[in-house]
């Protein structure tokens, strides 16, 4: 697929920000944001994670999962992420969109090392009832 198909099929916006993605950038905000972020929205970027680095998924549903994870850890924001409450409304919509487009990617174990990773930042063992919309 070339560029003009990988933009028609994913948007504009999610290869705007698919540039904007690193790894280190990603496991950064996650460091300093899961609390405020919340666990449904850590859940989703995690898994989304794993879904992009398996090598079964599709580039074009790699694509914009990149453009999503972009979007979150791009510091300018729809809605700044440090207003009370509501920071992180746009960037869990991306995901969430991201998320049900690239579904039948999404494999058990992408969210099984989610929730093990999830951890990490919320120093508890998390149950997928607790994340999952």
């Amino acid at each position: 697929m070339n560029y003009k198909g990988i933009v028609k099929y994913i948007g504009k916006e999610s290869v705007k920000f698919s540039s904007k993605f690193t790894e280190k950038g990603f496991w950064e905000k996650l460091g300093k944001y899961s609390q405020k972020a919340g666990m449904k929205l850590t859940f989703y970027a995690i898994t989304l994670f794993y879904t992009m680095i398996d090598e079964d998924t599709p580039s074009g549903s790699k694509l914009m999962i990149m453009g999503a994870l972009g979007y979150f850890i791009f510091p300018l924001d729809l809605i700044p992420d440090i207003a009370p409450g509501i920071g992180f409304t746009d960037d869990l919509v991306a995901l969430t969109g991201a998320f049900v487009n690239v579904a039948m990617h999404v494999k058990p174990e992408h969210k099984q090392n989610a929730l093990k990773k999830m951890q990490q930042f919320f120093g508890k063992d998390i149950s997928i009832q607790q994340v999952e919309l």
